[in-house]
């Protein structure tokens, strides 16, 4: 069956355009509907695509139509009293009255969209597109029960305080109606400086798992962090998802923290008061929040617009999950790209647990019906990291997915816990309490409590890295001691590598080590390859690679 983009008020294709070449996997073809007759001779078909030159209304025949500003045109007139507080679009400036009178009015042929669909044999749409400025709910109205044919539907409906348009679409209106034949609202975007906004809607069966729109529930500690909670809340304000709560536990803070969170009441949900520390403020903030999907912000990161919409979509699409998680970029104090990081890829619970990989807190989602059954708490007896007891909690009880795609920045900077080594040792008697804990708990498998000696050593070498980041300490003494304990109580030849590397190369980043052995390998296989016929590869060093496996035993 063909799949078609149908695009309402296509001007000269450009938006018709995008959206097949976003879509490019599907082979859409497109049809472009446009009632100006100068913009609809500059759109420019592709093999199997098709345009109109006519309106889309509510009856078949033809509609008076009012040409305006070049690019503006409608079935409706304007409110000449409402344009003084309308910044043009075209210019940045106050509209003028006078350019928004009719240059001239036109009856043109006018169609519904289940006939103009019916008549070309259209079963399937893909993508409705409409821009009839200000009559976008009547145009969708025009397919009827067709309506069923459509994936989703991206429109646009003006929130100034007056319309622009008489009788114009409102939003609450274009909700309504599409939620009462089966579609959910999923995201936003504002343009015309405000004036505007694009309302894209996608069909519930689609969004597997979701019988009406997720709410996403920010969790924000904070304590003294002036410095960055105003960027991580607009961060959070400006999702183009439209269904977010935002929860800040404040500690009681002295900076001028509270004074920030006065000015967004109304916008988030704040409190400030005197908290056992950083768990503690997240457990009261999760047991405050109201969202189908929670994700954890600090006040001193930020989110990237899309991020709650990337998750709900991402859980729309693998419902088997209860945890996904993305990438992150790591930014400095000024928010400048330090390096980017992501998840273990794929999610492996045995190396989470020791501590091989680490999710990402600020990049990850969950389901509340996950946090439900795992145990709906943040363990406020851990100081720090509560993050780690949490994925291995859950990560007993559900499944978790790394996706690709950045949804957080996180910021490295001095006044951090993690850019404090007094805090990173810590770190480390916290996850070694909560590997103790599953380690001694019966009701938990074998194989998982088998890990003790592996979970152990796996705390110390990724401490190891922390002190040897030239950005974070470059402490690299103590990064050795660590990776000696971490050998000592599980001695296998990937650490006895890295010891090498830390005594050979003081200043060596090993978190690079991986990238650097993987390329030496590559052009080392290569060059084996090339002057040797493969003999190296095959006869020296595996060989050798086996043996000292065998040396240095990798049991848990």
């Amino acid at each position: 069956m063909i799949s078609w983009i149908i695009d309402v008020g296509a001007y000269d294709g450009t938006y018709g355009k995008i959206l097949k070449k976003v879509l490019s996997d599907e082979q859409c073809r497109i049809l472009y509907i446009e009632p100006d007759p100068e913009a609809f001779e500059r759109i420019v078909l592709d093999e199997g695509d098709l345009k109109l030159n006519l309106a889309v209304a509510s009856y078949d025949g033809t509609i008076p139509f009012y040409f305006y500003q070049p690019g503006t045109h409608s079935v409706l007139q304007t409110n000449a009293e409402s344009i003084r507080g309308y910044v043009d679009g075209f210019s940045g400036k106050q509209a003028l009255a006078a350019d928004w009178v009719p240059r001239r009015v036109s009856r043109v042929p006018c169609r519904r969209l289940d006939s103009v669909i019916s008549e070309y044999g259209i079963q399937h749409v893909r993508f409705l597109k409409v821009d009839a400025q200000g009559y976008d709910l009547e145009v969708i109205k025009s397919l009827g029960d067709s309506i069923d044919r459509v994936d989703e539907v991206v429109c646009e409906v003006q929130v100034t305080p007056r319309e622009i348009y008489k009788n114009a679409s409102k939003k609450e209106d274009v909700i309504d109606y599409l939620h009462s034949v089966g579609f959910l609202f999923l995201k936003q975007e504002f343009q015309t400086f405000g004036q505007e906004i694009n309302m894209y809607f996608k069909k519930k069966s689609i969004m597997r798992g979701f019988a009406k729109e997720p709410l996403v529930s920010v969790l924000t500690p904070s304590y003294n962090n002036a410095n960055f909670i105003k960027k991580c809340i607009e961060s959070v304000l400006a999702q183009d998802y439209p269904h977010v709560e935002m929860i800040v536990q404040d500690g009681g803070s002295t900076d001028g923290t509270v004074e920030i969170l006065k000015r967004y009441s109304g916008r988030i949900d704040w409190r400030s008061e005197k908290d056992h520390g950083q768990s503690d403020g997240l457990n009261r903030a999760l047991q405050r929040c109201r969202g189908d999907i929670i994700g954890v912000l600090n006040a001193d990161d930020e989110y990237l617009p899309h991020a709650a919409r990337w998750a709900v979509d991402n859980f729309a699409i693998h419902p088997e999950v209860g945890v996904i998680y993305g990438q992150q970029h790591n930014v400095d104090a000024k928010g400048n790209i330090l390096w980017s990081g992501e998840g273990p890829d794929p999610y492996d619970f045995e190396k989470v647990f020791c501590c091989e990989a680490v999710i990402p807190a600020q990049a990850a989602f969950v389901r509340r019906t996950v946090f439900e059954t795992a145990g709906f708490y943040v363990d406020v007896t851990r100081k720090t990291c509560p993050d780690y007891e949490m994925w291995v909690r859950i990560g007993l009880k559900a499944s978790m997915r790394y996706v690709p795609g950045f949804v957080a920045k996180y910021r490295i900077h001095p006044g951090s816990e993690g850019q404090n080594d007094k805090w990173v040792e810590e770190f480390v008697r916290s996850k070694r309490a909560v590997i103790e804990r599953i380690c001694n708990d019966l009701s938990v498998p074998v194989k998982i409590r088998s890990l003790r000696r592996r979970a152990h050593a796996g705390v110390l070498a990724w401490s190891a890295l922390h002190f040897m980041l030239p950005i974070k300490y470059g402490k690299n003494q103590r990064a050795r001691r660590q990776l000696m304990k971490s050998f000592i109580i599980r001695p296998t030849s990937s650490l006895f590598f890295d010891l090498f590397l830390a005594s050979l190369f003081p200043t060596i980043d090993l978190s690079e080590k991986k990238v650097m052995i993987n390329r030496a390998r590559e052009k080392g296989r290569e060059l084996d390859e090339r002057f040797f016929g493969g003999v190296i590869y095959r006869f020296l060093y595996r060989p050798a690679k086996g043996l000292l496996t065998r040396m240095f035993v990798r049991d848990s």
